[in-house]
């Protein structure tokens, strides 16, 4: 395994796209395909997503119908957002994933981002029948095969307590919604 490679794709997109976006229901290829999706940010206070897409023409009839659907704009350079409300059964999980404590998110909400997520899940390969699992998905467990990699690659030791992931960092968040509702309207 190249664990430089798996480290790139680890930090392809925000986290909040595999974790936060699940708990709507929604993950990529609900904006039409992989590559109109370009990233999610997640508000540092936790209530609202927004997605940033390349084009919102073939898609947002699937989108409007979500009930966390709230709005759509575009920023002063032309960037194209889509806004989702994150419901309140959501926050503690939400708020737990903005700390880095993944594996302390509630069982509902892990079920939710194995399901919507997009990840592979206990899948089998067609080439060789094996079964994977994405490594993030393994991260929200602890899983022990991920710690032994980590420690492998970084020369480390990891307590039992130790999450798997990084936390978020700031580049993943985005004004809160007051802030960017007063910015444009």
């Amino acid at each position: 395994m190249d664990t430089q490679k798996l480290i790139t794709e680890l930090h392809r997109e925000n986290l909040s796209t595999y974790f936060v976006l699940p708990l709507l229901k929604v993950n990529k290829l609900t904006f039409a395909s992989e590559l109109n999706f370009i990233d999610s940010y997640l508000t540092w206070d936790g209530y609202d997503i927004f997605v940033w897409v390349n084009d919102t023409t073939f898609f947002m009839g699937k989108v409007t119908s979500n009930p966390h659907f709230e709005t759509t704009w575009n920023d002063a350079s032309g960037n194209k957002y889509i806004q989702f409300r994150i419901p309140e059964q959501w926050h503690d999980d939400v708020h737990l994933f903005i700390k880095g404590k993944y594996s302390w998110m509630s069982a509902e909400a892990k079920e939710m981002i194995r399901q919507h997520s997009g990840l592979h899940h206990n899948e089998k390969r067609k080439i060789d029948q094996m079964t994977v699992t994405d490594i993030r998905l393994l991260a929200l467990d602890r899983c022990i095969t991920v710690k032994e990699l980590w420690e492998d690659h970084y020369g480390v030791n990891l307590d039992e307590q130790d999450e798997l992931l990084s936390k978020p960092e700031s580049h993943a968040f985005m004004a809160s919604r007051r802030f960017l509702g007063k910015l444009y309207k």
